[in-house]
């Protein structure tokens, strides 16, 4: 399981690491009415025809949604172009008549539903709308702003309360992709301002904290500030070693210190989950973006899945509303066969109707909670990388008996990521009791590190206190820590320098070596010889459990990477442990395979 640190702006305002529950409410938000009863409460409806908008039976199935205490529903409105290159934007089998599309809204309306339109645009060659790239961009914009304004024009009349601009379209949206794209949506917003009077938002894709766009595509939005709302897909992988909602909560946590909160405070605006659900699969919440994921049906993950959402973001008042993936328009869709993604006539449309209609269970928050102070000693203070580092921490409760909470020990490097993590549950005090701990690092690289401390209730619910600067440690280069990335070719020519150990055609494993010794959260890297990273798909494995896709990366060479958590892997305890990465072209047929055998700190 992973956590990350509180905002560096917390240090600044603690005098010696010494903090009370009290002192940090103003930062660290409770549970409250506050949070998700105020939400867009909201699941979305995909048409499955022209006209189906307008059916009885999806009628019905708006007022399932309504009984479920929604306060929202998304209306997917989708388009379709020939394919990535082309711009002829039009509608496509399952786009609605402007008359189902009206009269959906003004039944939805009339059930107390506010209503979002959301366009999503289509390639009818099956690429993943990110990939949408036109020949001719004067022509994509000026169609598919006529789209857009057509849906506006609707949206304004019927009353609809928000409009969804786009989503995930990552090669004609983000900044990085073309230096015309952000201008280009700055005049479509500005136009669809002059038609429609409602809030207006945008789903970027947000699956990571790369500097990928297409994985992390909100960091590279350049007109977040000509909306009223930041919009999120929010598919992160969340890694924890069980489906127990305490172990779901856990990832959302490394997640939300390692890149929401930050995002949140840059963009400055309120976040809306415009998109995310779990398919009813085991294993679904690993890779909840796969709608191909194999395995048996787990009508608990999936309900799982949604309490450890609900529950962990009902503590943080920047997200504003959620959009469950998806609700059909036909009322007896899910059920307890179904893998898919609908929460619908299974456990997790009660989880929902339990948060919706504020019946989530209330969260008791102690009369006197206790005060605690830490410190952290390393030894070595300056160890050589590849060299292990043993951290003494002292933590010392100086206020009233504490009972069954965790205390928590975590290393960030000098830009701010997490590099290892050892936490300590079940953690009992009485008042003035110290405790001693003595977790292990080893250093993958040299610099400065920081060492910080926690101390959290059960199930990570409230922070008790936060050292954001325990201690400081030295890391020298003498160890054998990740080696750099092959340089990029001095002859201008474009294809990588060879490099030792495969022959063409097999796998290049640059990060984890054979042998390496690693910890926290790692970059695995790989790439297949002679091949473009367009022309075939890389995946790790670990110890032969499930394929993990990686995704293109252009840091220091082009290859495949994957951000990967360790420190959950304890099976074999410090291992070794083998690590396989396997190639396959597009078509999913095995090009190569390699794997590597690891330590684990």
């Amino acid at each position: 399981m992973e956590h990350a640190t509180m905002s560096r702006a917390l240090a600044t305002s603690i005098a010696l690491g010494i903090v009370s529950l009290g002192a940090l409410m103003a930062w660290w938000p409770e549970k409250s009415e506050a949070a998700v009863a105020n939400w867009q409460q909201g699941a979305t409806l995909v048409p499955q025809s022209s006209t189906d908008l307008g059916s009885e039976s999806a009628r019905e199935s708006l007022r399932d949604l309504a009984a479920t205490g929604a306060s929202h529903v998304g209306i997917v409105v989708p388009y379709y172009q020939s394919n990535t290159r082309s711009s002829d934007i039009a509608p496509g089998w399952n786009t609605p008549t402007d008359e189902a599309l009206i009269a959906a809204i003004e039944y939805a309306r009339s059930l107390g539903l506010q209503v979002t339109l959301k366009l999503h645009l289509e390639s009818y060659d099956g690429s993943w709308r990110a990939h949408i790239n036109p020949d001719d961009r004067d022509a994509w914009f000026s169609r598919y702003r006529e789209r857009l304004l057509h849906l506006a024009a609707i949206a304004e009349s019927h009353g609809a309360a928000m409009l969804n601009i786009g989503t995930e379209l990552v090669s004609v949206a983000a900044g990085v992709m073309h230096p015309s794209n952000t201008a280009n949506w700055q005049s479509l917003i500005a136009d669809v301002r002059g038609v429609y009077s409602g809030s207006l938002v945008y789903g970027a894709n947000s699956t990571n904290n790369t500097d990928d766009p297409f994985v992390n595509e909100k960091k590279f939005i350049e007109f977040w500030p000509q909306l009223d709302y930041a919009g999120l897909s929010v598919y992160y992988n969340l890694n924890s070693p069980t489906n127990a909602v305490d172990d779901i909560k856990s990832a959302w946590h490394f997640w939300n210190n390692n890149d929401i909160r930050a995002f949140s405070q840059s963009v400055g605006k309120p976040l809306l989950f415009l998109e995310i659900g779990y398919r009813s699969l085991e294993g679904a919440r690993h890779d909840p973006w796969n709608w191909s994921r194999g395995g048996a049906v787990d009508l608990h993950e999936q309900a799982h899945a949604y309490e450890a959402l609900l529950s962990y973001w009902n503590d943080y008042d920047y997200v504003h509303g959620v959009y469950w993936w998806k609700w059909e328009t036909n009322p007896h869709a899910g059920g307890s066969g179904d893998n898919n993604y609908t929460p619908q006539n299974k456990p997790a449309e009660e989880v929902v109707t339990r948060w919706f209609t504020n019946a989530a269970p209330p969260v008791s928050q102690p009369q006197n909670p206790p005060t605690f102070t830490s410190d952290a000693d390393p030894s070595p203070a300056s160890p050589e990388t590849g060299h292990n580092t043993t951290v003494h921490v002292s933590v010392q409760n100086i206020g009233d008996e504490f009972i069954g909470g965790i205390v928590d020990v975590e290393i960030y490097n000098e830009s701010g990521q997490q590099v290892f993590q050892h936490f300590f549950e079940n953690q009992s005090f009485g008042s003035g009791e110290t405790k001693q701990y003595m977790p292990t690092w080893n250093a993958a690289a040299a610099g400065l590190y920081r060492v910080a401390i926690g101390v959290f209730t059960a199930g990570w619910s409230n922070v008790v206190h936060w050292n954001n600067e325990a201690a400081t440690i030295a890391v020298g280069g003498n160890g054998g820590g990740e080696p750099p990335p092959p340089p990029p070719p001095e002859n201008g020519d474009d294809t990588p320098p060879p490099a030792p150990g495969p022959e063409n055609g097999d796998i290049d494993i640059w990060w984890p070596t054979d042998g390496a010794g690693i910890s926290g959260t790692q970059p695995f890297k790989a790439l297949l010889q002679d091949a473009a990273l367009p022309e075939y798909r890389m995946f790790w494995q670990v110890d032969g459990d499930r394929l993990n896709e990686m995704h293109d990366s252009d840091e220091g060479w082009f290859h495949k990477r994957a951000w990967v958590d360790v420190s959950g892997w304890n099976w074999r305890g410090a291992g070794p442990y083998v690590v396989n990465f396997v190639a396959r072209n597009l078509s999913g047929a095995l090009i190569a395979e390699r794997a590597v055998s690891i330590l684990v700190h």
